[in-house]
């Protein structure tokens, strides 16, 4: 019966009669209708919005298992993405109130995907919506949506943390323009990336002695789920779908993508003692002979993202010392989740 009752609760009281209810005043005009303002300064009805939505990802992150309810949380959540915050599309909120809605919303995705079983179901094209709030107009957004990203990916490694597929998020950051911000994400990024190298190279030590050929085979099952290398896969749904990469052909456009693969790609090539250029460049050969699952039959979507290949080939041959064919502890595996054949 209990958790009947807050399953009552939830989509009732919080999404029928708070999250999808109008608000009663429009804010336009007030001194907080700017970009931002302190959360304490948000009017009480959308600071309820917003409790409303962590309320939301916390009883999810409690029911572990229940798909269902997870996959209309999340499509509730990316709504808030989608819509920059006006769920209803009123035009009657502040920009101040989107930007804390569509944070929360984003933040609360990121929450709920740390844990296994509700935390799996969200969609390829959730995954790049989500990916947006780091080029958010407003620059609080984003540092706040990097502080979570960060945080949720370098703790509890790998049980209790994000899904490797969220460091492909960090391919947006090579976008940004603000230096604090940029180095910021740098050193972020470079904290998630050691983090797991060093979590790989305790699995392949592994113990001594007997049972030890079943334990490194076991073992070495789940080094795709942990490699900081599978970041250039997960990277490029993002970079296909991201606003300001809309023409292949457009030079401008490309010089931009070519940053943010170096971004992403530098610290990689730079560890010496774990880079593979054999492994990186089958991995990019492998995503050129596939189609994007969020492409929709859309052609010009899989020629953008064939034509990121290509660049994140040439970043790769121009940053790379070692042209070594060494073997690699895992074999290449394209997630059938965001591409397909």
């Amino acid at each position: 019966k209990y958790p009947a009752h807050m399953k009552n609760i939830v989509s009732r009281k919080i999404v029928k009669e708070l999250l999808v209810k109008e608000n009663e005043t429009s804010p336009i005009g007030q001194p907080h209708d700017r970009d931002w303002c302190n959360e304490d300064n948000l009017p009480d009805e959308t600071r309820s919005k917003v409790d409303g939505l962590k309320t939301m990802a916390r009883w999810l992150l409690g029911l572990k298992e229940d798909t269902v309810s997870a996959q209309k949380t999340f499509r509730m959540l990316s709504a808030f993405i989608t819509h920059k915050g006006d769920l209803l599309q009123t035009g009657k909120m502040s920009k101040a109130e989107m930007a804390w809605l569509r944070l929360t919303a984003g933040c609360s995705m990121l929450k709920i995907c740390e844990q296994k079983g509700v935390g799996d179901q969200f969609s390829a094209e959730q995954y790049c919506q989500l990916s947006s709030l780091l080029l958010d107009e407003v620059p609080q957004v984003r540092e706040m949506f990097l502080n979570k990203l960060h945080k949720g990916l370098n703790r509890g490694v790998p049980n209790k943390c994000l899904p490797l597929d969220f460091m492909g998020f960090y391919a947006l950051t090579g976008l940004w323009t603000d230096k604090r911000m940029k180095a910021l994400a740098r050193q972020y990024m470079q904290s998630d990336i050691n983090k797991r190298r060093d979590y790989a190279k305790t699995l392949m030590n592994g113990p001594t002695g007997t049972g030890t050929q079943p334990y490194q085979t076991k073992m070495i099952q789940q080094l795709p789920n942990i490699m900081p290398d599978m970041m250039i896969v997960f990277a490029m749904p993002v970079l296909t779908h991201c606003p300001v990469f809309t023409d292949h052909t457009d030079k401008d456009q490309l010089a931009q993508m070519q940053t943010c693969l170096t971004h992403i790609l530098e610290p990689l090539i730079a560890q010496k003692d774990t880079f593979c250029y054999g492994y990186y460049k089958e991995l990019i050969e492998q995503m050129k002979n596939h189609y994007l699952s969020t492409a929709n039959d859309d052609n010009n979507i899989n020629v953008r993202m064939w034509t990121l290949c290509d660049l994140a080939m040439t970043v790769l041959v121009s940053k790379t010392v070692n042209f070594e064919m060494r073997n690699f502890p895992t074999e290449p595996r394209i997630p059938a989740m965001y591409f397909k054949r």
